[in-house]
């Protein structure tokens, strides 16, 4: 059985945790803090991965955070197939208000992938195997909106099929 495909242009590292209360221009002491591998194809190899098939997540990771993010994905069994770029990894944190039952989510821009970096992940789409491709999430800074354009040609060529999730210009040009 071939691995479905994942592709990550702009992962995270998602960390949660909870307080009592928020309130602005204070320290808001938090507790029962984790994190997880995050960003679209990411979070979509973890569930195919726990529904038992074999998921390929391919994804840009950099600096001290893609290290750590590399570190998150192992943990969860996956061999990733990981495009090093230069800037640091997104990280994304939720806090969940328990006094409200209200959750705060904290999500970054991204980093700025430069031109000779994302074509990186074309090339690893293009050498992997595998019946199903799912683009997931968002794109940083620097990858041109039409990106899933090409991504979804180099699928088509391998006689696979795309699955896309995105969303704003990236959605529109594809």
């Amino acid at each position: 059985m071939k691995p479905i495909g994942t592709l990550t242009f702009n992962p995270a590292i998602d960390g949660a945790s909870e307080t009592d209360v928020v309130r602005p221009t204070r320290k808001i002491r938090t507790r029962n803090e984790r994190y997880y591998p995050g960003g679209g194809g990411i979070n979509v190899a973890r569930v195919i991965a726990e529904l038992g098939r074999p998921a390929v997540p391919i994804y840009l990771a950099g600096g001290a955070t893609g290290a750590v993010l590399d570190e998150l994905v192992a943990s969860l069994g996956l061999r990733p197939e990981r495009i090093a770029i230069r800037d640091h990894t997104r990280v994304s944190h939720a806090v969940y208000e328990r006094s409200t039952g209200l959750e705060y989510r904290f999500v970054p821009e991204g980093p700025l992938v430069r031109n000779d970096e994302w074509p990186g992940v074309l090339a690893a789409l293009d050498a992997s195997d595998f019946d199903f491709c799912v683009a997931s999430g968002s794109l940083p800074r620097g990858v041109p909106d039409d990106i899933y354009v090409e991504v979804g040609r180099i699928v088509a060529r391998k006689g696979a099929r795309l699955i896309l999730d995105t969303s704003g210009a990236a959605l529109k040009a594809a």
